[in-house]
């Protein structure tokens, strides 16, 4: 009961949102409530998502977040130092840049999930230092 509240709750914000967003930049009703339509769908994909990471073990999502984390990091130090420094200001660096963060991202990403798994060692000890019993 209390979740499915929270859901309905997430679907009209998001609808809201969505509504008052298109209705401050095109000042007009009608493309608002396209806004909202988006805004309802967004919420939908975000209740899905949801539905798919409850399955998924909680190592594996630390893993995969500090993965990612770690990947983002690695890949704007390479982005600032190779790809920004050399090509400044110009379209073919940026897109370089974000290009570079989505692929080390995403290769963090995985390879922290793969790893959370396996450590089970590692996230008991991290565990319980942070959830004493």
């Amino acid at each position: 009961m209390g979740t499915t509240v929270l859901r309905i709750f997430l679907i009209l914000s998001c609808s809201a949102v969505g509504y008052y967003a298109a209705y401050e930049f095109l000042n007009s009703v009608y493309p608002a409530l396209s806004g909202a339509i988006i805004g309802s769908i967004i919420s939908t994909v975000i209740l899905i998502l949801e539905q798919r990471i409850v399955r998924y073990p909680l190592r594996a999502i630390i893993g995969g977040a500090i993965g990612l984390i770690a990947g983002l990091i690695v890949a704007n130090l390479f982005s600032y130092i190779f790809l920004l420094g050399l090509l400044k200001g110009q379209v073919p660096g940026l897109l370089l840049h974000i290009l570079t963060n989505f692929i080390v991202g995403y290769l963090g990403l995985k390879i922290g999930s793969k790893k959370g798994e396996t450590r089970d060692n590692l996230w008991e000890k991290v565990l319980r230092y942070w959830i004493p019993a």
